[in-house]
């Protein structure tokens, strides 16, 4: 397990803070360590991402076809 920051973690997969914020909020997994600090398990983050978007896909070609 590798836990990275926010920071660390928009800047390894290039994406921005709110970005990581609306994702948070859309099921991605993260640890609270205290009241004000977040970690999250990059493995974690990567298997999240492939599962969202793959969802992601499934829904959009059943609203195209």
């Amino acid at each position: 397990m590798l836990f990275v920051t926010e920071k660390q973690l928009s800047e390894l997969l290039c994406i921005s803070h709110g970005y990581i914020w609306k994702c948070r909020q859309q099921g991605m997994p993260y640890k609270r360590l205290g009241s004000r600090s977040v970690r999250y398990d990059l493995e974690s983050v990567l298997k999240w991402f492939d599962k969202y978007y793959e969802r992601k896909d499934t829904y959009d070609q059943k609203r195209v076809g």
